[in-house]
């Protein structure tokens, strides 16, 4: 479908959004653009010696009156 688009192993799907294209969506639907960054976890599974690092997008927008 698109290279930002994925079905995971449980069968759901996510689309992944890069910043400029989250605030642009946003901004189109006369949003105005608070915040928006990435936030970045990391997770580490001791038992199978396993770190894993996930990354989204966090924003706030506000529609004005």
């Amino acid at each position: 479908m698109s290279e930002n688009f994925y079905v995971r192993g449980d069968s759901t799907m996510a689309y992944f959004f890069e910043r400029q294209q989250l605030q642009g969506l946003f901004q189109e639907a006369g949003f105005e653009v608070m915040q928006c960054e990435y936030k970045v976890d990391a997770k580490t599974n001791h038992q199978r010696d396993l770190k894993m690092t996930r990354v989204w997008l966090q924003g706030k927008f506000r529609k004005p009156l």
